[in-house]
């Protein structure tokens, strides 16, 4: 199984043993550091993804969890705790953006930014060397997300008045 989870969806897939996507699930958000409700958002997409699948969630032989939040070693900690007493597979836990990289990287090296609620990076380089930049929320210098874009932009659409004009920017 593979789950993608981030500040405001989370999906699974279950694949069989030639890769076929067999099942899939969908919830709200799983970033811990953001939602209270993560883990339960993390379960339910399980449920769906096994439930589509046809199967109970400890046949699975192995998990990967790509989750926002999950970008120091205390997070790792934190969400497997988590994660082990809902009682899931064998799994590991990376952050999102490793399995954006691995997913649209055939060498697995290259750079990967996501600009979703929050903005993110993560590089791997020729020496196989992992560089992380971002992670660590709004309150902290992360601008560059879709809550950024939400705040500036809807503010200006009232400093600008609602007379019903369209305005670019």
């Amino acid at each position: 199984m593979g789950v993608d989870g981030g500040g405001t969806k989370t999906t699974a897939w279950v694949v069989d043993q030639s890769g076929k996507r067999v099942g899939e699930g969908r919830a709200g958000g799983s970033n811990y550091q953001t939602n209270p409700e993560a883990f339960a958002e993390i379960q339910r997409a399980v449920s769906q993804a096994c439930e589509a699948a046809k199967i109970d969630s400890h046949q699975l032989t192995h998990t990967c969890f790509g989750l926002a939040g999950a970008d120091r070693s205390e997070d790792i900690t934190q969400i497997t705790t988590n994660l082990q007493e809902k009682h899931l597979s064998t799994f590991h836990v990376v952050c999102d953006t490793e399995i954006a990289l691995q997913a649209g990287s055939a060498t697995g090296k290259g750079i990967v930014i996501v600009c979703g609620t929050a903005v993110n990076a993560f590089a791997v380089d020729s020496f196989h060397e992992l560089h992380y930049l971002g992670g660590h929320g709004y309150a902290f210098g992360d601008y560059g997300g879709g809550l950024r874009y939400l705040q500036k932009y809807f503010g200006q659409s009232f400093e600008h008045g609602t007379s019903g004009r369209s305005q670019h920017y």
